[in-house]
């Protein structure tokens, strides 16, 4: 509720499933500048490669 805390209207999405992974992956860690998208972000090919490592 802080984040709406000074806005009159507010949306969110609600997460109706939620599966947590054995080895969670930090973002920050395998992309170079990441930045939580707002939507979606499109992954290079040498990105995917390098989080098949990790995974």
């Amino acid at each position: 509720m802080q984040y709406f805390s000074d806005r009159e209207t507010g949306y969110a999405i609600q997460i109706k499933e939620y599966r947590e992974y054995q080895n969670p992956v930090q973002p920050d860690e395998v992309f170079e500048h990441f930045v939580a998208p707002q939507s979606y972000r499109y992954v290079a090919d040498e990105e995917w490669k390098e989080l098949q490592l990790v995974l």
